[in-house]
């Protein structure tokens, strides 16, 4: 199982990663993707797939040394708690649905009942990389085109409650501005 953001589905689906992965062979889970350390990822599997992991891994020139400043905020972002602060982002995610929703040159989809902590919304016939450049370049807000009509954002850690309205606004006059230039 590819567990880039596994823990943001354990956490909206309430169910604990062993239950999430009890049918896989394989799992990674990804330490830096909402759990929020700097880099790295965790491999588990049998001890045959672990041996040609780092078999591989040595092959392909991985490997660091001195990595505790890396180790240390993994560890913390393997805890208890830090899984639980996921649920935190989920529902910034789910505030800022409720307010890009209004905004009216945006596609915005229904919020599905197990959201996490990623939306995609459709820019209709305005130019999504435009969008985000706008959004980046005059409002600071980094987001993601995945296609000419599309963009991704994710809400995570460090996007802060109180944000979120300015977020909305932002793509109200990105939007407009991307759509009056296009025109």
């Amino acid at each position: 199982i590819d567990g880039a953001r596994m823990a943001n589905a354990c956490v909206a689906l309430g169910c604990s990663a062993a239950r999430m992965v009890q049918a896989a062979d394989s799992v990674s889970l990804c330490l830096s993707k909402g759990l929020g350390a700097p880099a790295g990822s965790v491999v588990a599997g049998s001890a045959e797939f672990i041996a040609e992991a780092r078999r591989a891994r040595k092959v392909l020139g991985g490997g660091l040394r001195q990595v505790g400043v890396l180790a240390a905020p993994a560890l913390l972002a393997l805890s208890d708690e830090h899984w639980e602060r996921l649920q935190d982002d989920h529902a910034k995610l789910a505030a800022l649905h409720k307010m890009i929703a209004q905004v009216a040159s945006l596609e915005v989809p229904p919020m599905p009942p197990r959201a996490t902590n990623m939306l995609y919304v459709g820019t209709g016939k305005v130019d999504a990389k435009r969008v985000c450049h706008i959004l980046e370049e005059k409002h600071k807000v980094r987001v993601l085109p995945v296609g000419p009509h599309e963009i991704r954002m994710v809400a995570n850690y460090m996007v802060k409650t109180q944000q979120l309205e300015g977020v909305a606004k932002a793509f109200e006059a990105a939007v407009a501005e991307a759509a009056e230039a296009q025109a």
